[in-house]
């Protein structure tokens, strides 16, 4: 599967090359892309083949009918609908929207294995909620790209930026006087106006200036090939064969759609192989005694994180494109620390968090962490006064260390959560066979029983919740799941970690708890020295570390978003607090089914309501990706946590243009920032905070 945004990228200026040789004898549309002597295809043509995929109505049926017991844990399924007023997306109709197409499908209205999955994609993209995927099996096998990034930048970061391509811009940060035009058409239409539709329909931020960010080629984003417009996953046809740019001195480019394997070759010979290869289940492996958990859900740690002494290793330094040598850099997760040359930054140091997935090649959150304590270290003894922190493109990941950074840089404040859950039977007796099962067995029974312990780590996932203010824990089931309404659904009561017992060690350390010891004993820079640099694109545990550094007044600057003066939001992505794939939804109903039985936890009747709930064990399909977003979040300052920070509109303290510079320079763009917020710099007009 291609990344977030793929689908327009340079591939090395190569021309676009038909699909199919001359010499080619085969008429079945997939046999010619595999006998092909290019991996490069005609949309047309890769069209073709896809569309020849096989469209069995049962086995889509009874996809859905699993996938919506998947999607009975989505936290916002309900509220989409009618979502609040400070929601700055579309209302989207969860539930019927998923009927229509269920109907479709009865009456067997698809051609292709592919429409159908493309009507599904289409579908849950406009939820724009990054934790909520439902990517079908036929959207595996290839990916529509196209050649020719673009940018988009202002001349002084104030005035409202135009468009140009890459290339174009490049000539003009070599030779800022060069004769050359901004993009002002695509298709014929306004430009910005064509890729903010774009983005609308290709990208999960819930946000349009965060969506409209990522349209364009980002120094901050090279990992993730993020580098030109109608971008998203690529695996869904854009509806065009090619763009035709039109410029501001009324010449016209044209860049070509192309077809690539999305698995780095094609060797189907047709559809129907495609598809018994791509969505047709295979025999399921072995089960294991316990299902994995998410890395991104608790700060449990995996029995797979490297032992303790990598964490102590010195990361290797060296420079990325763009960015000057870094102090100390983790090379897996690019996790970085700098000391820049910059007048404008001598006092300053700069922290770049581009991600909170940790690099388990490297020694997870441990090593992570390091780095991060490694250099705030080196950047007191160098006597900086102040810290930059840039997230500009984070998409999250692991929230143990998003909070082990906020607690590095702020070692004597609590963390906060207040989540709530969808409350629905399914939740509820998962909750109720991990309340019971963690009231039947104690500490000693687990210490002797492995697979007890594996149960333990599965149940406290579902149990063992306190209220937000960490004053009362919720003693059952019953009392934990409510419900209460909120937004017109039936949620759990507000509920957070136990952080004064959570899961804390060397391997996945949290500062201050479990004997973890802390890196400084004071906070090394105080709030107002600190500035926290965005796209809008900051997702997952990216708004989680964001938001609990504002709750200690630190300030926050936002760059780019459409052509418009006024304010802009420096959280745009995705601001669930947990995301769970449906093969861990499924591995805890067969435990909670297979141990709430044999332990007695579950009644025969929960046993029933239970099994009706869950998906099959077999898939009619092959799931593709599915996943939902398990948690919401809420602010501090909702007492009665009735507003999920999803549908919160929450501007940056300020807002600047990205200037043809900061394309291209690092440091330019942690300059800009910091003249800004700490020297005589200003921001776009009506934006600050």
């Amino acid at each position: 599967m291609f990344t977030k945004s793929s689908l327009l990228f340079a591939l090395g200026g190569s021309a676009l090359v038909g699909a199919v040789p001359g010499t080619v004898r085969s008429q079945d549309p997939c046999a010619q892309l595999a006998q092909s002597k290019t991996a490069q295809y005609e949309p047309e043509a890769a069209l073709k083949c896809l569309h020849s995929m096989p469209f069995e109505p049962k086995r889509a049926v009874a996809y859905l009918d699993d996938l919506e017991k998947y999607l009975q844990f989505h936290s916002t399924a309900d509220s989409l609908s009618n979502p609040p007023k400070t929601y700055q997306s579309r209302p989207v109709d969860f539930w019927e929207g998923l009927e229509v197409i269920k109907a479709n499908a009865k009456q067997g209205k698809y051609r292709s294995q592919y429409d159908f999955d493309t009507a599904l994609y289409n579908h849950f993209i406009h939820v724009h909620d990054g934790h909520l995927n439902v990517i079908g099996c036929s959207l595996s096998a290839l990916a529509f790209v196209a050649q020719g990034p673009l940018v988009s930048f202002s001349p002084d970061g104030l005035e409202l930026p135009d468009i140009y391509t890459l290339t174009d811009a490049e000539i003009l940060h070599k030779r800022p006087s060069a004769n050359v035009s901004p993009v002002v058409t695509i298709n014929g239409e306004k430009a910005s106006s064509y890729l903010e539709t774009l983005a609308e329909g290709s990208q999960t931020d819930q946000d349009p200036d965060a969506r409209y960010n990522t349209m364009f080629y980002s120094l901050f984003r090279l990992k993730e090939q993020m580098a030109g417009f109608n971008s998203g996953s690529g695996s869904v046809y854009p509806g065009v064969n090619e763009y035709t740019l039109g410029y501001a001195n009324g010449s016209t480019s044209t860049v070509p759609v192309i077809a690539v394997p999305a698995a780095g070759e094609f060797t189907y010979t047709s559809g129907k192989e495609l598809y018994n290869d791509l969505c047709v289940p295979k025999e399921l492996p072995a089960s294991t005694s316990t299902p994995a958990v998410s890395s991104t859900a608790t700060p449990t740690p995996s029995s797979s994180v490297p032992a303790t002494s990598s964490a102590s290793a010195t990361p290797t330094p060296s420079a990325q494109p763009g960015y000057p040598m870094p102090v100390v850099r983790d090379s897996d997760t690019d996790v970085a620390g700098y000391l820049p040359n910059d007048p404008t930054l001598k006092d300053a140091a700069v922290l770049r968090l581009p991600t909170f997935s940790v690099g388990e090649a490297t020694g997870g959150t441990a090593f992570d962490s390091n780095v991060v304590a490694r250099f705030l270290k080196k950047a007191k003894a160098e006597d900086k006064k102040k810290l930059i922190i840039d997230v500009t493109g984070n998409s999250g990941g692991n929230i143990a260390f998003g909070w082990n950074v906020f607690k590095i840089l702020f070692p004597n404040k609590n963390l906060f959560s207040s989540t709530r859950l969808r409350a629905h039977d399914g939740l509820h007796l998962l909750e109720k066979a991990a309340y019971r099962f963690l009231d039947t067995f104690h500490d000693d029974d687990f210490a002797k029983n492995e697979q007890l312990e594996n149960i333990r780590l599965e149940a406290i996932n579902w149990a063992g919740y306190l209220t937000p203010n960490q004053t009362y824990e919720f003693k059952s089931a019953d009392e934990l799941y409510g419900p209460e309404v909120v937004l017109h659904s039936n949620m759990t009561r507000a509920h957070s970690q136990n952080f004064e017992d959570i899961e804390s060690d060397y391997q996945t350390p949290l500062q201050g708890y479990n004997d973890i010891p802390k890196n400084f004993t004071s906070a090394p820079f105080a709030p107002e020295d600190i500035i926290i640099i965005t796209d809008g694109d900051c997702s997952s545990t990216c708004p989680i570390f964001t938001t609990l550094m504002q709750y200690e007044g630190v300030k926050t600057i936002t760059f780019g978003g459409r052509p418009q003066h006024g304010p802009i939001q420096a959280l745009g992505g995705t601001r669930g607090g947990e995301v769970l794939e449906a093969e861990q939804l499924q591995g805890s109903m067969l435990l909670a089914h297979e141990f709430g039985k044999k332990l007695e936890l579950l009644s025969e009747d929960e046993l029933k309501t239970l099994a009706a709930v869950s998906p099959a064990k077999k898939p009619s399909l092959t799931l593709g990706t599915v996943r939902i977003n398990y948690r919401d979040t809420f602010s501090k300052y909702d007492k009665d946590s009735v507003l999920p920070l999803q549908y919160a509109y929450e501007p940056s303290d300020c807002r600047l243009f990205y200037t043809n510079e900061n394309i291209f320079s690092a440091e330019s763009y942690w300059s800009d920032a910091a003249n800004t917020m700490w020297g005589d710099g200003e921001c776009v007009r009506d934006s600050r905070a």
